[in-house]
């Protein structure tokens, strides 16, 4: 359900850099303002944000205690059961690292095959494109199979979304360094394998951490999903101040700079899951023990 549930980012973000390419070719109104046109530069967006944001600053609180609008007891069983619970700071600190190499990808890959691999227009909207569309479809895929071991017993879920978190913590920090490293613009057919790999491995992640969120509080999972997103999006205004940055000192090397940080990014959070696993086995063990004593 986590996989199917987020299969339209992959769609929104893969679709607007393939349809934003075409629509540069696109001998009306100067070709590339159609892409504002089309993406949203209206007023009735603008109303629908300001709805939002009204509606966010009257239900929305920074702790529960604060909050007027739930029971008592959903007070306690969140400041007891998921506030306090490290598994869900892992899990939000997951999903900012990861956010920070997704928000990479999806406003500077276009950058990056221009200035780095020198893509024309079309041929760079067709390999930024080969990321997304891989992930849609890899997702659902490893959610299929994620279920299945679950299903069969020879793992617990716990374990299940350790091995998938492992896999794409892992997988996308190689996957982005031979990005950086190996194709050039003599070479640069080498890119759309490594993005077919990044966008399978990176895709285990939803079995992983986003699906823990699911399981950690079934009953608050749309608060928990709030907190991740806001997560996300901190670390997304993060990685464009942090490209922008980058450019604007002029350093030399500038996409591997930038790549490597997307990767350390996602060891940091994988090493961060693995040490909120152990805390929670040690306490467990504790609990235990008690109960035999």
């Amino acid at each position: 359900m986590s996989a199917l549930y987020t299969s339209g980012i992959q769609i929104a973000a893969g679709s607007s850099n393939l349809i934003g390419s075409l629509l540069c070719h696109v001998p009306v109104l100067g070709g590339w303002p159609l892409i504002f046109y089309l993406f949203g530069i209206k007023m009735k967006y603008a109303l629908i944000g300001t709805c939002w944001l009204v509606i966010w600053l009257i239900f929305v609180t920074d702790h529960p205690t604060q909050n007027r609008f739930i029971r008592a007891d959903e007070r306690k069983y969140l400041e007891e059961r998921v506030v306090a619970k490290s598994t869900v700071y892992a899990c939000l600190f997951c999903n900012f690292t990861t956010s920070f190499l997704v928000s990479i990808n999806q406003n500077f890959l276009p950058l990056y095959f221009k200035e780095e691999l020198r893509l024309p227009i079309s041929m760079n909207g067709l390999f930024t494109v080969l990321p997304f569309l891989t992930q849609l479809i890899a997702k659902n895929a490893l959610a299929h199979w994620a279920d299945r071991i679950k299903s069969s017993g020879k793992m617990s879920p716990t374990t299940v979304a350790k091995v998938f978190q492992g896999f794409s913590s892992y997988g996308s920090c190689i996957a982005i360094l031979c990005l950086a490293l190996l194709p050039s613009c003599h070479r640069p057919w080498i890119a759309a394998p490594v993005m077919v790999a990044y966008g399978i491995v990176f895709a285990a992640g939803m079995c992983g951490f986003m699906t823990s969120l699911m399981c950690i509080a079934p009953v608050y999972t749309g608060t928990l999903f709030s907190l991740s997103m806001a997560c996300g999006q901190l670390s997304a205004v993060l990685a464009t101040y942090t490209v922008a940055a980058v450019t604007h000192f002029g350093l030399p090397h500038k996409w591997l700079i930038i790549y490597t940080l997307g990767a350390v990014n996602q060891l940091v959070g994988r090493k961060q899951t693995l040490l909120s696993s152990q805390n929670r086995s040690k306490k467990h063990s504790l609990k235990m023990s008690s109960y035999r004593n």
